[in-house]
């Protein structure tokens, strides 16, 4: 279906049906972000992780959306974008939708499989350099790439570790693939497993399991994890249609991956960590694949207005803050005003700058005022400011520490 997975077909046939790495950071568990393709496009949707509230991100009809990856702070997602004519090139994009920023435009090179930085300086991703696919990275906003990894074997699906130390990826031998690990400034590999079919590494937000896809006794891909250092892997999951592109969530409890649902269609599930019954999170005919689960933080209150502890001689002071999210879009119902413990509700909030502004109709009275804004997102995460100014007589108003 993708130009992007003719590469993986020399990987073998399991390879063919599967996901990117993932770079998974810690927080709260966000939204899960994912790739539902049609005949001739595939576009990026996120969902809650109970799978409610769908919101479509791309809106691509003619080329391929996919391989989307969170930001560390889980404002921006980078993927791939692919052509009809096979040309692939990293783009990113605002977790809350708008206009994608391409990062990369090499006509004559294909790049696959973005991930990013946990400081969000650099992505790393794979492309063919005329004899086989390595790793390189190349700055968040484009530039020149670094070649991470040289060798006579095909790398694919680079992902940083949390601590953005480590590289983890996948090499193809020609016989069987592996998950390697190397310094995120080159150097050399080291060697993590030693299964058969290994492939599409996600790191625990800990940094110390990663997850991957691998095939089990009866060569179907199964999720497993493995410490990061190496050792014996534990096996998650064991569907008898197959398990592929493993995420870790934010709080390193779950694991959301692609599975196969009793029509065999291709659908978001997710698992505990530890094993146990999956629960399926996206439903109908298309193809959802690439799953990435977004990191979420508290909502935050910041240049209050009038500032704290100031002075004024306008009895009728706008009162004002940046009420923002990084990660989801906050609208008028998300937030809270009040002044002197009164709830005030004519207050107008633009979502689009983050700005909430309320000028009192009537003169206050003179001396101290009390205001708390609050804030909460789709998730139950709050936060809330309170601050005191006062309204001074006909004297020069005066700024207090």
């Amino acid at each position: 279906m993708l130009g992007a997975l003719t590469a993986a077909v020399i990987v073998g046939s399991l390879m063919v049906d599967a996901g990117p790495a993932r770079a998974s950071f810690p927080g709260h568990n966000g939204r899960i972000v994912f790739a539902q393709c049609s005949p001739g496009y595939c576009q990026l949707f996120t969902v809650r992780p109970d799978g409610s509230g769908p919101r479509q991100l791309t809106a691509t009809t003619s080329g391929y959306d996919y391989w989307p990856a969170y930001s560390a702070r889980g404002g921006r997602i980078v993927y791939d974008h692919e052509d009809t004519g096979g040309e692939a090139d990293i783009y990113s994009i605002s977790a809350k939708g708008g206009a994608p920023r391409q990062i990369t435009n090499t006509p004559t090179v294909a790049e696959f499989g973005p991930s990013l930085s946990p400081d969000g300086k650099r992505i790393a991703y794979y492309a063919y350099d005329g004899n086989d696919y390595e790793i390189y990275t190349i700055p968040a906003k484009g530039g020149v790439p670094t070649r991470i990894t040289d060798n006579s074997v095909s790398d694919y699906h680079p992902v940083f570790s949390p601590n953005g130390k480590k590289i983890a990826y996948d090499s193809y031998d020609g016989t069987n693939s592996q998950i390697y690990t190397v310094s995120a400034s080159g150097g050399t590999p080291h060697l993590l497993t030693s299964g058969k079919y290994v492939y599409y590494p996600s790191w625990s937000p800990d940094g110390r399991r990663i997850a991957y896809s691998a095939s089990d006794a009866n060569l179907r891909s199964q999720i497993y994890t493995i410490a990061a250092s190496g050792g014996v892997p534990t096996q998650i999951t064991y569907n008898t249609s197959g398990s592929y592109d493993p995420a870790y969530s934010p709080n390193g409890r779950r694991i959301a991956y692609r599975g196969y649902d009793s029509s065999n269609n291709a659908q978001i599930y997710t698992i505990s960590a530890a094993g146990g019954v999956p629960t399926q999170i996206t439903a109908g005919t298309s193809y959802n694949g690439d799953p990435d689960w977004q990191p979420n933080f508290s909502p935050a209150v910041t240049k209050p207005s009038p500032k704290p502890g100031r002075s004024v001689r306008d009895r009728t002071p706008t009162i004002a803050a940046a009420v923002r999210d990084g990660q989801q879009y906050l609208g008028k119902k998300n937030i809270s005003l009040k002044l002197d413990g009164r709830k005030v509700t004519t207050f107008s909030y633009d979502r689009s700058t983050g700005r909430l502004s309320f000028t009192p109709k009537n003169n206050l009275s003179f001396g101290t005022h009390r205001v708390r804004i609050g804030a909460g997102d789709e998730f139950g995460l709050t936060t809330s400011r309170s601050w005191s100014f006062e309204v001074v007589r006909s004297q020069r108003a005066r700024g207090r520490a």
